[in-house]
């Protein structure tokens, strides 16, 4: 219960009353630093380049994690300043693209591993 009561009474809470959590029996292992709880982890967000994406995505940076940006190849041009502002890996692509998982894979790089996954795109 401590990471999540860590959390909640963080700024950087956004929990909202009657929202449901949950807390297992089992013993959680405490990040390395509580000021980067997601070092190490790799996330991807779509619809990044603007708007809640970017914020999305700057939150995940902000506590550490690796962040792909992804967003449709017409909005290239903003993504990618998006994603060199915050020190992430821009990854234009329409996502219902036939080899859109492949090309997902290929850009993760070895290992492919993902650890957060925030579908945003509208």
């Amino acid at each position: 219960a401590e990471s999540t009561l860590r959390f909640l009474l963080s700024p950087r809470s956004a929990y909202v009353s009657g929202q449901v959590i949950e807390v297992a029996g089992t013993e959680a292992t405490a990040p390395a630093s509580w000021d980067h709880p997601l070092a190490g982890r790799t996330a991807l967000v779509t619809g990044s380049a603007r708007g809640i994406g970017a914020a999305v995505a700057e939150t995940l940076v902000r506590d550490g994690a690796h962040v792909f940006c992804l967003d449709i190849p017409r909005s290239e041009e903003e993504l990618t300043r998006t994603a060199t502002r915050l020190g992430a890996t821009a990854l234009p692509l329409d996502i219902t693209a036939p080899d859109a998982a492949d090309r997902i894979t290929e850009a993760l790089g070895d290992g492919g591993g993902l650890d957060i996954l925030i579908h945003n795109a509208g």
